[in-house]
Order: structure tokens, then C-alpha cells, then sequence
């Protein structure tokens, strides 16, 4: 991408390698469209002249606010409802009763249905301040260094920052007593778990991560054992292209990682095989094999035990009077 600056000229320069009758651009053209700027015609080393209508400004459209949404190769609504919606579709499956949603597309089990505008974006359900406050608390409550559990080690750890890597290997259990930081990768291997404590109730567990993190085999993640609690697992790792976040997945997850919530919004999360997650938060997200995204009615609200979104509910109440 090339940053723009205002009040500055830019010229949009067709390089043809020769005159060919049948094999030419075609550009829009719309008369005063904007008012500065000058569209011109000529070729590279020879002068460039005015069109015959010198009014007239090239036709286009700006996308401004983030990437254009896309969808490819995914089967959407596999239980029998769902629609997929985004700007631009491909080579993807949809229930007969749902809408396939979007300006462009091609391979797809329906044509695409224009009528529909692109999705508003939304804000992200976790906030900056949320992951902010998360790092604040873990770091008020100490500090290690890389922790590497292997065996049937078992710990308990939070609030705590920790200063290099969490690796937890074989049948290693990890319970969480509040918010953790890592500074660099976290690795969640063989039959080892991460859950939160069962103390914590509906509230739900936090883990940030500055590098990548890695769940494989048969590492399984867990609530607490109440409804509602799961486990928000954050990488803060970011990618640039398209090409960038499928090569460098912020998190890459194969097998089942069980009651866990992805955040990743600068980067990618990649599932495969027989992933599954409850929710994911994403830049991009990659899925092949038998991979699947199951939505669990009330993740929109996650009890977090801390942050600027946790929230108290009033379970009673009583008036004391002076004497």
C-alpha cells in the first residue's frame, strides 16, 4: 500500500508493452467528478495531451476504514442455516434457504445477491482497553520467568507477568487465578490443559500474548466448570499482506482446543484438521481440514473478572438507617 497524502498529485500510469487492436484497457470516465486533477492520454516518451473532453475525471470508487471482508473456499451454515456475507465470495457453500451476500464473486453454491450493501463493521467485542487493563493487572501481581512445564506439573498462576515464554508439554494442567502476560510465544502441546479456577465462577480466564501462540495435539482448554466461563486467549502478533498472516498465523490451533475465545485483531488465527474453537476475534482466519467455528449463544457478553467491560450484578440489597 502507498500512503497518500492530501493536497498532493499522484498520476495512475497504464504501462501497455505494445499497440494491439483486440488487447487494450478500457477505463470509466465521468465528467467532473471531482475538481482537481487532469486526465491525460499519450504514451511514455512522447508527450502527453489533454482529452477531447478536458473535463472529464477517471470513474472510481474509494474504500476507506480497513481491508475489503472476504470469503473463500468455506462451507457457511453447515447445520442448515446461515448466510455468508461479505464484499467479495468464492468457491463457497451455502444452505438452499440462505443468502449469499456480496458484490462479487465466483465457485459459489449461489450467485451472488448485490442487494445487500457490505456488512457495517462493528466494534471489536474485546477492546484495546480490555486487553490494556488485562496486562495492568498481570503485571501488578508479579513477575516470572519463561515457564516451561513438562510431566503432570501442575500450577496455578495469576495475576503474573511472565518474561519470556509459557510452554506446557505432555500432561502438564495450567489452572488460571487471574489475568497472565506473556511477553513471548506460548505453546499448548500433547494432552497438557489450560482452565480457569473453579473459584472464579462464571468469569472467564485471561491469557495475552505478545508472540504466537501454538495449541496441537491434544491440548484442551476449559472454563472454570460454570456456564459461561471460558478461557480469552490473546495474541497481540500483527501481519502486514495477505500473504504475511496465512505464512505467520498470530495463532495456529490443530485438534480441538475446547472452551476457549481467539483474539487476535492485528493478525491471523489459523484452524485444521479437527480444530474447534467457541469464538474467534481476527484480522483473518484460516480454516481447512475439518476444521469448525461453533458460536455459543452469550459470548457476545463474556463475564470478564476484571477490565473495563467486567460489570456487577446487584443480587441484593438492604437500607440501613442512621440512629
Amino acid at each position: 500500500a502507498i500512503p497518500l497524502s492530501s493536497g498532493t498529485t499522484y498520476w495512475i500510469v497504464v504501462d501497455n508493452g505494445s499497440n494491439d487492436a483486440t488487447n487494450y484497457y478500457s477505463l470509466a470516465a465521468y465528467d467532473n467528478l471531482y475538481s482537481a486533477g487532469t486526465t491525460k492520454q499519450g504514451r511514455i516518451g512522447s508527450s502527453m495531451t489533454d482529452l477531447a473532453t478536458t473535463t472529464l475525471d477517471f470513474d472510481l470508487s474509494i474504500l476507506v476504514g480497513g481491508d475489503v471482508g472476504s470469503i473463500s473456499n468455506m462451507g457457511v451454515g453447515t447445520s442448515g442455516s446461515g448466510d455468508a456475507w461479505a464484499n467479495t465470495i468464492t468457491n463457497t457453500t451455502i444452505p438452499a434457504s440462505s443468502a449469499m451476500k456480496c458484490q462479487s464473486g465466483t465457485g459459489n453454491s449461489k450467485v451472488c445477491n448485490t442487494t445487500f450493501a457490505d456488512p457495517v463493521p462493528v466494534a471489536y467485542p474485546i477492546s484495546q482497553a480490555n486487553i490494556d487493563d488485562w496486562k495492568n493487572d498481570a503485571v501488578a501481581g508479579g513477575s516470572t520467568t519463561t515457564v516451561n512445564m513438562t510431566g503432570t506439573t501442575a500450577l496455578s498462576l495469576g495475576p503474573i507477568k511472565i518474561n519470556g515464554d509459557l510452554t506446557l508439554g505432555n500432561s502438564s494442567v495450567l489452572t488460571i487465578t487471574g489475568p497472565i502476560y506473556v511477553t513471548g510465544n506460548m505453546s499448548i502441546n500433547n494432552a497438557s490443559e489450560v482452565k480457569v479456577a473453579s473459584a472464579l465462577g462464571s468469569a472467564s480466564g485471561q491469557i495475552v500474548v505478545d508472540g504466537t501462540v501454538s495449541i496441537g495435539n491434544s491440548g484442551g482448554i476449559s472454563g472454570s466448570g460454570t456456564t459461561g466461563s471460558y478461557v480469552v486467549l490473546t495474541s497481540n502478533k500483527t501481519c502486514t499482506t495477505t500473504a504475511d498472516c496465512i505464512a505467520n498465523p498470530s495463532v495456529d490451533i490443530v485438534g480441538s482446543a475446547g472452551a476457549v475465545v481467539i483474539n487476535a485483531i492485528g493478525g491471523a488465527v489459523k484452524l485444521s484438521n479437527s480444530a474447534g474453537v467457541k469464538a474467534v476475534v481476527a484480522k483473518m482466519m484460516i480454516m481447512s481440514g475439518t476444521a469448525h467455528l461453533t458460536y455459543e449463544t452469550g459470548l457476545a457478553d463474556v463475564n470478564f473478572s476484571s477490565g473495563p467491560s467486567g460489570t456487577w450484578i446487584k443480587k441484593s440489597w438492604k437500607e440501613v438507617l442512621g440512629q
